[in-house]
């Protein structure tokens, strides 16, 4: 029983399992291949009421809801602009007839109420820059100098204390001659 699990059986149990297989696969085609065909020979057994709603079209939409009884309408005249949305736009047509666009004169200094050079119709005493360079320029901060790094001094017999091997390297004597160090 167990010796077909092992490897060493070496074949020499002789199984019929490729026949077995082939009989499997020939019977599963001819089943899958009769479920196929059978509907197809044999219509009449097919539900043609079920048939028939598939073939036929949907309904058509309702007709939309009639319009609202009549008002009577004002005329608006629209005013073609060239700026939406704060941009200028782009013109769509070179226009016959080129006009002088007449802006309004920007108040003087003196109708200004807030900070010379400020926002017109700022508040009086503001602080030039806002609320965050009011913020800023209110209060100077000391800042702290850091400390300059001095020196510590070491003499020589503690920096001799700590050295365990001293080695002295070894220059080829071209280098010595060229002066190089490294």
């Amino acid at each position: 029983m167990f010796e077909d699990s092992l490897i060493e059986s070496g074949g020499r149990l002789k199984t019929k399992r490729g026949a077995t297989t082939a009989v499997s696969f020939i019977f599963q085609v001819i089943l899958i291949g009769l479920l196929v065909l059978v509907p197809l020979i044999f219509t009449e057994a097919l539900p043609k009421q079920q048939l028939m709603t598939f073939l036929v079209a949907p309904p058509p939409p309702p007709p939309p809801p009639p319009p609202p009884a009549a008002v009577p309408i004002k005329t608006v005249k629209v005013v073609q602009t060239d700026i939406i949305n704060g941009q200028l736009r782009t013109p769509t047509k070179i226009p016959e007839k080129v006009q002088m666009v007449k802006e309004e004169e920007a108040p003087p200094p003196a109708m200004t109420a807030g900070v010379v050079g400020g926002v017109p119709g700022g508040v009086p005493g503001g602080q030039m820059g806002g609320v965050i360079g009011g913020i800023i320029s209110s209060t100077p901060v000391a800042v702290p100098k850091a400390a300059t790094p001095q020196r510590v001094r070491v003499s020589q017999g503690v920096s001799q204390g700590l050295l365990i091997r001293k080695v002295q390297p070894a220059y080829p004597p071209l280098a010595r001659q060229a002066r190089i160090q490294g």
